[in-house]
């Protein structure tokens, strides 16, 4: 059922996500004729509510019973559809849905939903890169009157391209309210996370890469501008535009990455509320050597790709003098293997990789460190200050004010690397060292 044009509004729950849609509902008159929110059982009056109220939202404190009639009833993700509190609102209301549904069905375009426990970020940044892509000259920053015209679509609608460090507006007087900061502070435009961790990571030259080593590793690495081989169909890669000029990278993804190690500990090991046992098993498994006793894992425990989608994982070569360090460094190395077939993909196309730096969790670990230098034949670089994106941003909003000219001398300084692992053994593609 479509929503009416103009409708009553009735909002479950009054987190952040609830306020916002209360916020938007009084924002936008000419659709909501009133908005009433239901806090819950144990909700009380805030500095939020107060000035949503001030602005004309009814609240209803302490209670999951609602009362009254309305068009539309918006719940809050933590309500549960099997709750009391929903079904109230269900009872009371012609139209129920959740926040998701509700912004879909004011929107005039189509929507993707990404759900899931894992690698929604990941998959969100993908697909905004991707349908970025279209219609945009990266090389010349500017969008494409060809592509625009075959997609159909009017240049005005088209967002203004800027510089990460050009001022577009300050805080507002309610943002001020809200977080603290002083009303008018300027608002630089800013620049994708991905873009401003490959400069915080100390990317500034071709032939280096940036390995994500989180829950799903992003395996990046920077080049000269587009390389044919990479950006062929089927190649699983993804091209941008780096933040600073005559910048570029791609990046493709270890889809096992930090996945398969928390599994290990946690459902092989046992140790799911003790994170540090990922340092206990790496250490033990230094002990280990190269190839692990023969021992290969699989690592396909989500499933493979390709002609190999029902591959599963498994453990191979075992015998009754392994345990679970052998294991754990089989587990390091299998996901080295795919590391590799990245690595030799970047390589094959005339990239000289020859210098990664790890960041996120997983850069933690010395061993997991030196094994990608010795499987990749490179120089691992984990910096003291692993928060790259969060150091690059502060470096442009100085540049933003006026406080700096230069952001490539600031951003070289505040890298520190904390650890070197330089090649130590040359693996052949058995797994053997050479």
């Amino acid at each position: 059922m479509p929503l009416a044009d103009v409708f009553s509004l009735l909002v479950l729950g009054q987190g952040k996500s609830g306020l916002d849609v209360a916020r938007w509902a009084l924002a936008h008159p000419e659709r909501v004729s009133a908005v009433t929110v239901y806090g819950g059982g144990t909700s009380e009056p805030n500095d939020a509510t107060r000035a949503l109220e001030a602005a004309g939202a009814s609240f209803v404190y302490g209670t999951e019973q609602v009362e009254g009639a309305y068009d539309v009833c918006v719940t809050c993700p933590g309500i549960s559809e099997f709750s009391g509190f929903f079904k109230a609102g269900r009872e009371h209301a012609a139209q129920i849905m959740g926040e998701p549904e509700f912004a879909y069905r004011l929107s005039p375009q189509n929507w993707i939903a990404i759900t899931g426990t894992n690698g929604k970020t990941t998959t969100v940044t993908l697909l905004y890169d991707l349908f970025r892509g279209l219609g945009y000259k990266v090389e010349k920053k500017e969008w494409s009157d060809e592509q625009l015209d075959i997609l159909g679509i009017d240049k005005k609608y088209m967002p203004r391209i800027l510089k990460p460090w050009n001022i577009v507006g300050g805080v507002s007087e309610e943002m001020a309210a809200r977080t603290g900061l002083v009303a008018g502070t300027p608002v630089c435009a800013g620049a994708g996370d991905t873009m401003q961790s490959m400069l915080g990571s100390g990317v500034f030259e071709a032939g280096q890469g940036v390995d994500v080593a989180g829950t799903c590793a992003m395996f990046c690495v920077s080049t000269k501008g587009i390389v044919p081989e990479l950006s062929k169909k089927g190649s699983g890669l993804i091209f941008n535009s780096g933040t600073l000029e005559n910048t570029y990278f791609y990046w493709g993804f270890i889809r096992t990455g930090g996945l398969s190690l928390r599994w290990f500990k946690d459902n092989i090991c046992q140790k799911a509320v003790d994170s540090s046992y990922y340092r206990i098993l790496s250490e033990k498994a230094e002990e280990v050597p190269a190839g692990s006793n023969g021992v290969v894992f699989l690592p396909y425990l989500t499933g493979g790709t390709g002609e190999f989608k029902g591959a599963s994982g498994m453990f191979l070569n075992m015998t009754l003098d392994d345990d679970q360090f052998v294991q754990w460094r089989a587990v390091l190395e299998a996901i080295g293997y795919d590391y590799m077939e990245i690595t030799d993909t970047y390589r094959a196309a005339g990239v000289d990789l020859n210098r990664i730096t790890v960041t996120e969790g997983g850069s933690r670990d010395s061993l997991w460190n030196q094994i990608k230098a010795d499987m990749l034949n490179a120089t691992v670089v984990r910096y003291r200050n692993a928060g790259g994106a969060v150091v690059t941003n502060c470096v442009f909003a100085a540049k933003a004010a006026g406080h700096i000219d230069d952001v490539r001398p600031l951003l070289e300084k505040s890298g520190t690397p904390s650890s070197v692992s330089r090649t130590l053994m040359v693996w052949d593609r058995d797994g053997w060292e050479i």
